[in-house]
């Protein structure tokens, strides 16, 4: 599994287990009010799966940015 922020890494850390164990989940950390979106990449069964997570504050020019 991997995260990237404008195709630079982000530290990943995993979280309490959830579902008696059953379901990982992680979380990440990006700068303050960053804008734009987040690229994930996980592993589902045995194949790869990429998605887009666009991040929700609003755009007001002079934050960091994700693309």
């Amino acid at each position: 599994m991997k995260v990237t922020c404008n195709g630079r890494p982000l530290a990943l850390r995993r979280l309490a287990p959830f579902l008696d164990g059953r379901r990982s989940v992680y979380a990440f950390d990006v700068p303050a009010r960053t804008r734009g979106r987040v690229t994930v990449t996980v592993r589902r069964g045995h194949t790869t799966a990429t998605e887009h997570m666009k991040l929700v504050w609003e755009d007001r020019g002079n934050q960091p940015a994700c693309r």
